[in-house]
């Protein structure tokens, strides 16, 4: 009978660390994928005959961050303040992004940054956030044959002490749409609140290094509920779809330049000039005429430069 093969066992909670935020996780952890683009070298007799290498490493990074409500306006980029410096074009890295292992062990790649902020989910049961994506690529001023041009590894001991369990905070929360009367300002929701960024990024290609960057090309936000205190008339009235205020075609969804704010103990979320973009509803035992509905926003300006899309604002 063969030999068995002793297995390495390499398990370990982590940190990982960002722009000077820490992460902790849900039971879930950290996965990481590494790949390498490839161009398949064919030929017409024998067919694929190859893979041709396209340059260096792509790492994605996917975690859910634990409920820890801190650092939102790095988490979300371009989120309150932060708005005023962008313009499309910008580069997602923000430096060195590194595991650390309770084990003490530290892997810290070159160059991070977020590929995929996390969607907030304001209920008084569910997780505060949604899944989020780090990317990490080589350095881009030095050779792919550097020992450290992706990541390093070392011994460390693990020191982090910022775990704070009076951040891990739910509440009921409430919306109201710019200065409507109510219902419109104190809705619930029936499954709590979404708010979804929309973040758009493109990659750079050079034929000599493979994937060497990835700039932000849009963003904005979403906001979905499905408000448990409205009958069918009123919403629709929420939704604009006829009447006075009916948004016609040419106009902006958030022509009537209307906040919705949504506020629990917790934290306040306001997202700027907002309008409907959907609404369902349905008919039957198991069905609400009173569905979801979602928003969108757009942006402003003041003397060129962009006003906030979104605020967080956290009162703990």
């Amino acid at each position: 009978m063969s030999t068995p093969i002793l297995p390495t066992v390499l398990r370990s909670p982590a940190i990982f660390v960002l722009d000077g935020v820490v992460y902790y996780f849900d039971q879930s952890g950290a996965k990481v994928k590494t790949t390498r683009g490839t161009v398949a070298v064919k030929d017409d007799m024998f067919g694929i005959v190859g893979n041709a290498s396209e340059g260096g490493p792509v790492v994605d990074i996917t975690f859910t961050p634990t409920a820890m409500i801190r650092n939102l306006d790095k988490m979300l980029p371009f989120s309150g303040a932060g708005i005023a410096g962008w313009y499309a074009g910008q580069s997602i890295f923000k430096g060195v992004g590194y595991f650390h292992t309770k084990a003490g062990t530290k892997t810290a790649y070159a160059r991070a940054g977020i590929l995929k902020p996390p969607t907030l989910y304001l209920h008084p049961t569910k997780p505060f956030f949604g899944p989020m994506t780090v990317r990490c690529l080589n350095k881009i001023d030095v050779q792919p044959t550097d020992a450290a041009a992706l990541a390093t590894l070392s011994a460390t001991a693990f020191d982090d002490a910022s775990f704070d369990e009076t951040l891990l905070a739910r509440d009921v929360y409430s919306a109201a749409l710019g200065a409507r009367i109510a219902p419109f300002n104190a809705m619930g929701g029936r499954d709590g609140f979404e708010i979804e960024p929309i973040f758009n990024t493109e990659d750079v290609k050079d034929s000599n290094l493979g994937t060497v960057e990835t700039l932000i090309t849009e963003i904005g936000y979403k906001a979905r509920f499905a408000a448990n205190n409205l009958t069918e008339a009123q919403l629709a009235e929420l939704a604009n779809w006829q009447g006075a205020s009916a948004i016609i075609a040419g106009q902006d969804v958030a022509v009537l330049d209307e906040d919705l704010v949504i506020d629990g103990d917790p934290i306040t979320v306001t997202l700027y000039k907002a309008g409907v973009t959907m609404a369902e509803n349905g008919y039957g035992v198991k069905l609400d005429r009173n569905g979801q509905i979602e928003f969108v926003n757009r942006m402003s300006f003041a003397a060129g430069v962009p006003n906030p899309l979104i605020d967080l604002t956290v009162n703990l």
